[in-house]
């Protein structure tokens, strides 16, 4: 029987440090549930799903920022990541970044998966969902491709043209950040990132050949570890 859909504990652990500047004590998150904080700073653990949407519940309450994810999103750090962070920094082109993301994911999490379209000059990068993320999903999915969307310009260099698409409603808080509200559409069939080809080829500020494939060699072995314990990987 397959283990419950999860997240890294390092994802959770920004939170934990991003709430503090609202000075929300880290305890005040977690206290009930499953989940020791130490634990939070090995990257090995990993946070089940359910667990992680009540500390986000609890994130949004007691902070009193309903826009959190865009925080969260705005502060994504690819150390965070693991090895698949690494390996998509050094990366020599936006497209390897990418091409390393789609294929890694799974050494993060199962929850979702990731994949890269091309059809003429036009380019998405596809985020498919393939556990029931009920409380976490608006959250997690508005957080992860702000995320995406901030790092991507981080290893260019440059700020980046595209937009992104949400499968769910606006949330009622985007009306108040009008910089978001004109770069996402919501109530889209899919979420995903939509962006010109052409910046597939852009290099990366940081690539490091010789690092990528360190780091490559790394995810591959996580991956056959995540395959060889029956859960989805690509392979």
């Amino acid at each position: 029987m397959s283990e419950p859909p999860a997240l890294p504990g390092a994802y959770v652990r920004d939170l934990v440090e991003l709430t503090a500047r609202w000075n929300v004590r880290a305890d005040q998150l977690v206290e009930g549930l499953p989940v020791a904080l130490d634990a939070l700073r090995d990257p090995a653990t990993r946070v089940p799903v359910a667990v992680c949407a009540e500390i986000i519940e609890r994130a949004v309450r007691l902070t009193g920022e309903p826009a959190l994810a865009l925080y969260v999103g705005w502060q994504m750090r690819l150390s965070s990541h693991g090895f698949l962070g690494f390996a998509a920094m050094t990366a020599s082109t936006v497209r390897e970044a990418i091409d390393l993301a789609v294929r890694f994911a799974a050494t993060r999490t199962t929850a979702v998966s990731l994949d890269l379209y091309v059809e003429g000059d036009t380019a998405s990068l596809v985020i498919e969902e393939h556990a029931e993320l009920d409380r976490l999903r608006e959250f997690a999915l508005l957080g992860l491709i702000v995320g995406l969307w901030q790092l991507g310009q981080a290893l260019t260099g440059r700020r980046l043209e595209g937009v992104a698409e949400c499968a769910f409603a606006a949330p009622a808080y985007i009306a108040r950040v009008p910089f978001v509200a004109g770069l996402v559409r919501f109530g889209a069939p899919t979420t995903r990132l939509v962006f010109p080809a052409a910046l597939l080829d852009t290099p990366l500020v940081t690539a490091d050949p010789v690092a990528t494939q360190l780091a490559r060699a790394q995810c591959e072995r996580e991956l056959a570890a995540i395959v060889d314990a029956g859960l989805p990987g690509r392979v």
